[in-house]
């Protein structure tokens, strides 16, 4: 299970993406459900509920929860959900699915720390398009099934990849993306000489 975030993946410029840093993963073993694992895995802003909760037998649907945060990172510029602590953090969660309960997750009522916060009944909203203005409505589609409190709802990694999102919004060939970095740079940095800045100049 991994620690995703738009600053644990890398892409090259050939479109070869790439997961880094498992500071905060951990190994998960598919033959043993019942195995329990740490809850405080994952970056908090792309925490999955069931780990904010205190879930201890969670499984690879919390790395969908991080997936579906990193898709409107993209399209809005920032963040969804931006807690400063664990409780600010659902309550940024709340304000954009409403209040957690058995209609929206099945098995709210068995997480570790179930009762531990009183909810108002809060609303989830009404517009997917107003959270994330700039996305495609078959984004919006897939984003719904990414972004839901309830694990057993939330889509899988294989499900997602079967989304129309997948077929209809991907362009059929990729655009060229130049490295960040010329590294042309330091191999004239010994030869520039006073002429240094005017040579550095031009990359700028």
């Amino acid at each position: 299970l991994e620690d995703l975030k738009p600053d644990n993946i890398l892409i090259t410029s050939t479109g070869l993406l790439k997961i880094t840093d498992f500071g905060q993963c951990c190994i998960y073993v598919s033959d043993d459900p019942s195995r329990n694992y740490d809850c405080q895995v994952a970056s908090r802003w792309y925490r999955a509920p069931e780990l904010l909760f205190g879930s201890t037998t969670y499984d690879p649907k919390v790395d969908e929860w991080a997936c579906g945060c990193i898709f409107t990172e993209f399209y809005n510029g920032a963040p969804l959900f931006t807690g400063r602590n664990d409780i600010e953090q659902i309550g940024k969660l709340v304000s954009v699915l409403g209040s957690p309960c058995e209609r929206n997750w099945k098995s709210w009522n068995i997480m570790p720390d179930y009762g531990k916060i009183v909810f108002e009944d809060n609303k989830p909203v009404d517009n997917w398009k107003a959270v994330v203005p700039l996305a495609s409505e078959t984004c919006l589609s897939l984003l719904r099934k990414l972004v839901v409190y309830s694990a057993e709802e939330r889509y899988s990694a294989e499900a997602a990849l079967h989304h129309e999102f997948f077929i209809v919004d991907i362009p059929k060939q990729a655009p060229y993306v130049p490295p960040p970095i010329s590294f042309r740079i330091s191999q004239q940095m010994d030869s520039t000489g006073p002429d240094l800045d005017a040579s550095l100049a031009q990359y700028y």
